[in-house]
């Protein structure tokens, strides 16, 4: 409960996740979606994959990719400006809702459990 409160009280939510591991190329963590429900500026600490392209492409805030000073100031400063613009972030699309991830997975596992009997 605790955890929710800080990051209702945030203006930006920090996301890490190691940019030289094959999770990041293939998986979206599930405090992306958390982080989006909250609305507020994202930076995110990773490498390509499709967590940066979810925030990127939905201007959800700054993807680092990179450990290099600079490029992690110059993130910040990226994301300074973001927050300043626009420090709640419109309601996530549609796409994201749980209904529709949850009818996207049934048709995955009804193709996978369909092949497999």
């Amino acid at each position: 409960d605790r955890a929710v409160e800080i990051q209702r009280e945030a203006q930006s939510l920090l996301l890490l996740q190691p940019s030289d591991r094959i999770e990041t190329r293939v998986a979206i963590p599930g405090k992306l979606f958390e982080y989006m429900a909250r609305r507020k500026p994202i930076l995110a600490m990773l490498g390509p994959g499709p967590a940066a392209d979810i925030i990127q492409g939905h201007g959800l805030g700054v993807v680092i990719s990179s450990a290099d000073p600079r490029e992690i100031a110059n993130g910040l400063r990226e994301l300074v400006s973001k927050v300043e613009d626009q420090p709640v972030l419109p309601v996530p699309s549609e796409e994201f809702s749980e209904e529709k991830t949850v009818a996207e997975f049934s048709k995955i596992l009804d193709g996978v459990i369909g092949r497999g009997g």
